[in-house]
């Protein structure tokens, strides 16, 4: 399954009372184990790849701290540097308030 999420194949199967049909989760957690690397590995070779993962990864959280943690989470599992958003984009997207902007909306295009 590879070194991201571990082979629990590697876990020997156990039953609460004998004769319990085996758990339908082992599969699922296959599955689930093989998109999730499947992901990984298209992310390391395609900037697309890279970027919807990133999106996938920060769905719902929009700071730039999970932006910067999440880069660096796929940076550490192999993902290109040069496929994920780099400090000047997400300067842009999260752009810093100065004392003479302070106050000042920010509109959609990040510009006050």
């Amino acid at each position: 399954m590879g070194a991201f999420l571990g082979d629990p194949l590697d876990v020997p199967l156990s039953r609460v009372y004998e004769g319990d049909p085996p758990s339908p989760f082992r599969r699922v957690w296959l599955d689930f184990a093989a998109a999730v690397q499947e992901a990984l590995d298209q992310a390391r070779i395609d900037p697309d790849g890279a970027r919807q993962l990133l999106a996938l990864l920060i769905m719902g959280r929009r700071s730039r701290e999970v932006h910067e943690r999440e880069i660096a989470f796929l940076q550490d599992n192999g993902v290109p540097a040069g496929f994920l958003p780099d400090v000047a984009e997400l300067d842009r997207l999260f752009p810093v308030a100065t004392p003479e902007r302070a106050g000042q909306p920010v509109t959609a295009t990040g510009r006050r």
